[in-house]
């Protein structure tokens, strides 16, 4: 099942985040990236296996749930006062309440087609918003300094659960194909306190032991804009 959306659909989707930010520069970027967000993220589970992810996040919607327990956590701890020293830029605390809705944008793919879950998307979100940001029509870009910074932290949030399978093809001396391998690689893992940070409230997010309360009028705002069935 695939269910098409509009731009103005998933920024309605996404309206509720927008009293957080505090840079009109980094809300009008947000505003926009979020039109860009696959379709399949807004209606599918955040784990295909039922792994990994809390009863709440494995059912409709469940992607966008846990996008949203994610930065609630986030903000809530970005409102600390230790936490606004220690990221002292609104730029920068900005930057990271967008990695929410982004960094699991490719989960089922570049396009949100895939079945099944690919754990290469942190990767792949990276890319991903680097083409996005040099597109002629793509209206708010990020200035180079802030890409590399959101892109840093959507790569490298799933800390040390990083490795992730690639298919590496053999060649002879002549350029002739013989066969094809599996490899494990390696993903960047947190290198400063913004990815460590993103990192934790990402695994908070996700806990099977922690239970987030969802808003009725939240729910009510995803059926309204993304129609299942």
């Amino acid at each position: 099942m695939e269910i098409s959306l509009t731009a103005k659909q998933k920024q309605k989707v996404f309206e509720p985040m927008f009293k957080n930010f505090e840079t009109e520069e980094i809300l009008e970027y947000f505003k926009e990236i979020v039109t860009k967000i696959p379709n399949g993220i807004f209606y599918k589970p955040a784990s295909s296996s039922g792994k990994y992810h809390n009863s709440q996040q494995i059912g409709e919607y469940g992607q966008l749930i846990h996008i949203y327990m994610f930065s609630d956590i986030l903000n809530m701890l970005l409102n600390l006062e230790y936490n606004k020293n220690r990221f002292p830029n609104p730029i920068e605390r900005d930057l990271m309440r967008c990695v929410p809705a982004l960094h699991d944008m490719c989960k089922y793919g570049m396009v949100g087609s895939r079945k099944h879950t690919t754990s290469m998307h942190p990767i792949m979100a990276k890319d991903k918003l680097i083409i996005i940001n040099n597109q002629k029509n793509f209206e708010h870009p990020l200035k180079e300094e802030y890409l590399k910074m959101l892109c840093e932290m959507c790569e490298r949030h799933s800390g040390e659960w990083n490795t992730y399978k690639d298919t590496e093809f053999i060649y002879n001396d002549n350029g002739e194909y013989l066969y094809e391998k599996t490899i494990k690689k390696e993903m960047e893992k947190p290198q400063n306190d913004r990815d460590i940070l993103i990192h934790e409230c990402d695994m908070l997010a996700s806990r099977n032991y922690l239970t987030y309360v969802i808003p009725d009028d939240l729910i009510k705002r995803f059926k309204e804009n993304v129609k299942i069935g």
